[in-house]
């Protein structure tokens, strides 16, 4: 990855890879097989400028996400929540916003029956390891999935513009303008959650050419 970034024709995307890398979180110690921290890493690059949700989705059932955060010990007989706590906390609204450990505990039971069967490189959904009870998650209620949770999270205020906040700090820097964070959410949900558009839209910002931002980011 690191020679992609030394020769790449289009640094650009690869920083976006990083920029979703750091976001998405996974590592080595966690997975233990580079296979899947690589497939992982086809699946940033392949999402770095798409749509939101489609990425989102795809992280649900990434092989990688699977094993750093034990989805593939999540079934209904013991649900496992180290997922779905940080699919709230840090991939979807930021910690304590919004959510609370009902939802958590409930969203747990949504993922529920994704697995890694031995010798695949591709996740399988086990319907018998899957909760099919009602669940109620962010005020809603119904037989749960994982796709569900993730149109569920999209359909509220926050999801946009903690996304629009990271991207700020990341391609912006400096003092947080709250005005200008509302702005690029507001883009980014009228978009249909496309990546592109709040990329752009970041870029093209007052704060993004406010001289008193230069150089705020090493």
């Amino acid at each position: 990855w690191v020679t992609e970034m030394l020769h790449t024709k289009t640094p650009l995307t690869e920083n976006l890879v990083l920029f979703w890398h750091n976001h998405f979180t996974s590592s080595f110690q966690g997975v233990k097989w580079v296979p899947f921290l690589y497939r992982q890493n086809a699946l940033l690059r392949r999402h770095a400028l798409r749509n939101f949700k489609l990425l989102l989705r795809s992280i649900v059932t990434d092989p990688a996400m699977l094993f750093f955060l034990d989805g593939r010990r999540n079934h209904a007989k013991q649900p496992n929540e180290n997922f779905a706590r940080e699919f709230f906390e840090l991939f979807t609204l930021g910690e304590g916003n919004g959510y609370n450990e009902t939802d958590i505990r409930e969203a747990a039971r949504a993922f529920s029956g994704w697995v890694m069967p031995p010798n695949s490189a591709s996740a399988a959904f086990r319907p018998r390891r899957h909760d099919n009870g009602l669940k109620t998650v962010l005020g809603k209620t119904g037989n749960f999935g994982a796709d569900d949770v993730v149109s569920i999270v999209m359909g509220g205020p926050r999801l946009s513009a903690y996304i629009a906040e990271k991207f700020f700090t990341a391609y912006i820097g400096g003092k947080s303008d709250r005005a200008e964070i509302q702005k690029l959410a507001k883009v980014f949900r009228r978009s249909g959650y496309k990546i592109r558009a709040l990329f752009r839209a970041t870029l093209l910002s007052d704060a993004f050419w406010d001289q008193a931002r230069r150089g705020v980011i090493i």
